[in-house]
């Protein structure tokens, strides 16, 4: 069975593998006519790890710097903007790169930190100028 079988979620509207593995780990929910709200949940990186000895992708969920900033250009003008992040970080540069971007946003942003939120991902939540974090 060496070919993947897509599936597609219908609650989230993401793609992924049988296995479970998302195509992106993050997602836009437009929740209002100029609200958005941002779902980001996985390992901020770079690129999309590959596997040394093979060259393939490695499954996992990430949030891939190049990919993120364009998907997120198509939203940029709107007002308000939640950010619900649950990630163990990752690659610092990645996450600043984002975290810059979302700051050049006209968006009243508000970040909350859904669960883990460390390293990489704590630059993105600074970014809120509304913070929760529940606990």
């Amino acid at each position: 069975m060496g070919m993947k079988h897509r599936i597609k979620n219908e609650a989230s509207g993401i793609a992924g593998n049988v296995a479970g593995c998302v195509d992106k780990a993050y997602n836009f929910l437009e929740t209002g006519s100029n609200e958005l709200e941002i779902n980001m949940y996985g390992e901020v990186v770079e690129s999309i790890p590959v596997d040394w000895w093979t060259g393939e992708p490695i499954d996992g969920m990430y949030i891939c710097e190049k990919d993120f900033l364009n998907d997120l250009d198509k939203y940029k003008d709107k007002d308000k903007i939640t950010i619900r992040i649950n990630s163990v970080g990752g690659d610092l540069y990645a996450g600043l790169a984002i975290a810059n971007r979302i700051k050049d946003l006209k968006a009243d942003i508000i970040t909350i930190a859904d669960a883990l939120c460390a390293s990489a991902a704590v630059a993105i939540y600074q970014t809120g100028g509304t913070r929760k974090l529940y606990n």
